[in-house]
């Protein structure tokens, strides 16, 4: 497989960055008896950097129980672990959050009632979201 590259009229774009986000599109070219695959370049720019790789962690102590908490800020998720494995999860917003030691069969549960409001509240402070 062979990747060539033309671009007319990109000089402001030289030299290249590491990485860069593209935008491009692929069209059938046929010339002298040769069908080929070409990837139009439409648009280039910087990467933009998001925080998907590295989520916000806490541990903390709430009725004599050691947890572990995290923000995935690209998710809108806070996780927190109890002792046993269980975690749950809580999309930002949301009254309903998901309860197990794995997402595939864990139990939805109401949020905002007890045991769950409370140990939330004590996740958020030591992550210091309050």
């Amino acid at each position: 497989v062979t990747i060539q590259a033309i671009a007319w009229r990109w000089g402001e774009y030289f030299p290249l960055p590491k990485r860069v986000d593209i935008a491009y599109k692929l069209r059938e070219h046929h010339w002298e008896g040769n069908t080929t695959i070409e990837l139009e370049l439409v648009g280039v720019r910087l990467p933009v950097v998001t925080s998907t790789s590295s989520p916000k962690k806490a541990e903390f102590y709430y009725n004599q129980r050691r947890y572990t908490c995290s923000l995935w800020e690209s998710l809108n998720e806070l996780r927190i672990r109890n002792p046993e494995g269980k975690v749950l999860a809580i999309q930002k917003g949301q009254r309903i959050g998901l309860l197990g030691t794995k997402r595939e069969d864990a139990k939805e549960v109401n949020v905002t009632k007890p045991p769950y409001y409370p140990l939330i509240k004590a996740a958020t402070r030591a992550l210091g979201l309050s």
